[in-house]
């Protein structure tokens, strides 16, 4: 495996040789400055050693137009073939970004499109790792329609075998457009991943001023704002670690062939922590990871926690962590988004996890990112038949002109859609309030099929929280109560609380079941295991 990490000829031929074709002087400044690992490299940090199979090795381009004859290399840009992850099968490509930019031409594409379909044939998760500007100018609407037969074959594969995209250094056009109709995880570099439709000096030739990599397509940009980056990782090699990662909780198709995970956990371990860990008192804030490692299997790897602080577990692999984040003032303090999401193990089986995050500035109410989030987890969860835990700690949907102004009823009817659709099991535990719409949309039973509804004792349900209730049902008497209102508020809480909200309430209509704290992992587990026979 070559990792660039200095300046020399010496170096630079080794990698040439690997490579088996020079290199400009111009794509060596940049494999330098960005720390690039070749493309035979990063197949050889993501795969496990010695497992990989090319194909298609020798294969030349058709074109000789435009001075084409002499840049024809073996293997036409990207490097094809099978290997192993964790002993499992996957089928991958690699763009050359060496070789003309790693631009896609009709010979590359068909090579593309052979992994594709020996994926599907066979059974096992479709890698690609994408560096490339995209179409080649040369091979004019060849290369546009071989892009075009790429996205369609992305599409019709979408909801039978899992497909995973790193996007390392800059990509733009279909190299974009595929990654993103995949409907599945996407990894970006944190300093040197770039992707977009068009890059600066198109924009500014357009007379749309100039910009840089970063305005246009930045990880950052992608993580934050736009959604697409799934995970950000801080190199080339922590993101292929990072794909091992994930790729151990996809199925090698559609719902079958996860890969299970011994661990010295019990099923039956009982959790008097989720006592602790989540906040009685409904107006305080905590950190909903406390309970998601609380209650998933253990690793064995110790977490440490201080304070309330909460630092990363190995057992809990969160993704979209800081799309719908909000950050206070110039680089400021970072507040998590409405909703966490990501993938664990009950039972040593790959669950994927939907939250509310009462540390959000929203209280964990669904705003517009947050309903975006959640759906599209949802929706990835049920095309790769992953089972759903719901942990429901939510205040309703967020109100506001800009909520409004920016689809709040689109996208919280389109979260409520994807629970609606799904088929996979779910199991759904209200942790402490699920008020209005947002309980309904959050896994409950009224719109889910499939689905176990459970609820801690304390919890409570209702159309709105007691504050936002008891002003709407007790305006006149309170408006009486002169100097003791303060006081028959309260009490009108308390009463509200205790006789409408109390999910004992909704026990009594069927709707859930109240489990005591320390059988919650006990109880999420058995609700799994009974779904899973009716799967």
């Amino acid at each position: 495996m070559t990792i660039l990490t200095g300046v020399g000829g010496l170096e630079k031929a080794i990698v040439e040789e690997e490579l088996k074709h020079p290199i400009a002087d111009s794509t060596w400044g940049e494999m330098q400055k960005n720390d690039w690992m070749t493309p035979r490299g990063r197949i050889e940090a993501l795969l496990d050693p010695g497992s990989f199979v090319e194909t298609d090795g020798v294969v030349l381009s058709a074109c000789t137009a435009f001075g084409m004859g002499p840049k024809r290399v073996l293997g036409d840009g990207v490097i094809t073939g099978y290997g192993n992850v964790d002993g499992r099968r996957v089928f991958l490509f690699s763009h050359d970004y060496t070789v003309m930019g790693g631009a896609l031409g009709r010979t590359f594409a068909n090579k593309v499109l052979n992994i594709m379909r020996m994926a599907d044939s066979e059974g096992g998760i479709i890698v690609g790792i994408n560096h490339s500007g995209g179409a080649r100018v040369q091979e004019g609407v060849d290369s546009l329609a071989a892009y075009g037969e790429i996205f369609k074959m992305n599409v019709r594969l979408k909801r039978k075998v899992p497909q995973v995209n790193a996007v390392m250094g800059s990509c733009s056009g279909g190299a974009v457009y595929s990654p993103a109709l995949t409907g599945g995880l996407v990894f970006m570099v944190e300093n040197s991943s770039h992707m977009f439709l068009t890059g600066p000096g198109v924009v500014s030739s357009v007379g749309m001023g100039n910009v840089s990599k970063d305005d246009l397509g930045s990880a950052a940009l992608h993580s934050e704002t736009t959604g697409i980056a799934y995970v950000i990782a801080k190199s080339d090699q922590a993101l292929l670690q990072q794909m091992r990662r994930a790729i151990s909780y996809l199925p090698s198709t559609r719902g079958n062939g996860f890969l299970t995970v011994n661990t010295t956990d019990v099923c039956d371990r009982l959790t008097p922590e989720v006592g602790t860990a989540v906040a009685q008192n409904f107006r305080a804030q905590y950190d909903i990871r406390f309970l998601i490692q609380t209650l998933i299997d253990h690793s064995g790897f110790p977490v440490e926690s201080k304070g309330k602080s909460w630092i990363s577990s190995p057992d809990f692999f969160e993704v979209h962590e800081n799309y719908g984040s909000f950050v206070m003032g110039n680089g400021g303090t970072r507040f998590p988004s409405g909703i966490v999401v990501g993938f664990a193990r009950m039972d040593r089986m790959p669950i994927g996890i939907v939250a509310n995050q009462p540390k959000a500035t929203t209280g964990g109410g669904l705003d517009v990112k947050s309903s975006i989030k959640g759906r599209e987890f949802v929706d990835l969860c049920e095309m790769y038949g992953i089972p759903i835990l719901t942990l429901v700690d939510v205040p309703g949907f967020i109100p506001g002109v800009e909520q409004e102004r920016t689809g709040i009823i689109r996208y919280g009817a389109q979260f409520c859609e994807s629970y609606v659709s799904s088929t996979v099991p779910k199991v759904t535990l209200v942790v402490r309030k699920a008020y209005g719409g947002a309980y309904d949309v959050m896994g409950s039973t009224h719109i889910c099929d499939n689905v176990v509804n459970l609820a801690l004792p304390w919890a409570q349900i209702a159309v709105m929280g007691p504050e936002g209730a008891v002003p709407l049902l007790y305006r006149r008497e309170l408006e009486m109560a002169g100097e003791g209102r303060d006081r028959l508020r309260s009490q009108l809480v308390e009463r509200y609380r205790d006789e409408v909200a109390a999910a004992r309430k909704t026990e009594e209509l069927g709707f859930v079941r109240i489990i005591e704290p320390q059988y919650a992992r006990k109880e999420i587990i058995n609700g799994f295991r009974s779904l899973m026979r009716q799967y």
